[in-house]
C-alpha cells in the first residue's frame, strides 16, 4: 500500500483572500508615496554631499598649491560646476571659462603663467536636483584657505554666519554652508 502525503487544505475563503488583498493595497497605498518622499531626499542629500567635497577638493588644493581656486556654479550650464584657477588676467571674466574643451583639464603641470594648470573636470548635479535660482555665486578660496564669494563680478568677504549655496529636488531643499574660515558643512 503506498502512502501519498497530503498536503493539508488551506480552506481560504474568497472572502478572506479578499481582505488580504485589499489589506496589502492599503499598506502599498501608504508605503509607495512615503517611499518616493525619501528616494527624493536622499537623492538630495547625496548631491549635496558631492557639492560639499567638491568644495573641499578646491580649498584644499588652493591650500596645497598655493594657488587661489574657485568653484564655479552652473558652470558652463545649468546643474553643472567646476573648479577653476584664478589666473588674475582676462581669461577669468571670459564666458568660456567653464569650458573643458577651451580650458582642459591638465594631467601635468606646465607652469605656464598664461593657462590655468588647477582647473578640474566638469561636475553634473544628477537625478533632476538643481542649484536654485539665487544661487548667481562663486565660491573663491584663497592659497590661505580664507573663502570669498564673487557675486556679480564683485569679490565680497564672505561672514562668520557663512553663505548657503541651495539645492532642491521637487519640494526637497537643503544647502552647504560656506563660511569665512573655509568651514563647509551640510545642513
Amino acid at each position: 500500500m503506498s502512502r501519498r502525503a497530503r498536503l493539508p487544505d488551506a480552506g481560504y475563503s474568497l472572502l478572506e483572500m479578499l481582505m488580504v488583498i485589499a489589506i496589502l493595497g492599503t499598506i502599498a497605498a501608504i508605503g509607495i508615496p512615503y517611499g518616493l518622499h525619501m528616494t527624493g531626499q536622499m537623492r538630495l542629500n547625496a548631491a549635496m554631499r558631492e557639492v560639499e567635497r567638491e568644495l573641499q577638493t578646491a580649498r584644499l588644493k588652493a591650500v596645497t598649491s598655493n594657488r587661489t581656486l574657485q568653484v564655479r556654479f552652473n558652470c558652463p550650464a545649468a546643474n553643472q560646476y567646476r573648479i577653476v584657477e584664478v589666473m588674475n588676467t582676462a581669461i577669468d571674466n571670459t564666458s568660456s571659462r567653464c569650458n573643458q574643451t577651451t580650458y582642459p583639464v591638465r594631467p601635468v603641470r606646465d607652469n605656464d603663467p598664461t593657462t590655468p594648470d588647477y582647473d578640474g573636470p566638469v561636475r553634473y548635479l544628477t537625478n533632476q536636483v538643481a542649484f536654485t535660482a539665487a544661487n548667481a555665486v562663486v565660491f573663491q578660496f584663497a592659497p590661505t584657505g580664507v573663502t570669498f564669494q564673487i557675486v556679480n563680478g564683485a569679490r565680497q568677504a564672505v561672514g562668520a554666519a557663512g553663505a548657503d549655496l541651495t539645492l532642491a529636488k521637487g519640494s526637497h531643499t537643503g544647502s552647504v554652508n560656506i563660511n569665512g574660515l573655509g568651514r563647509i558643512r551640510i545642513q
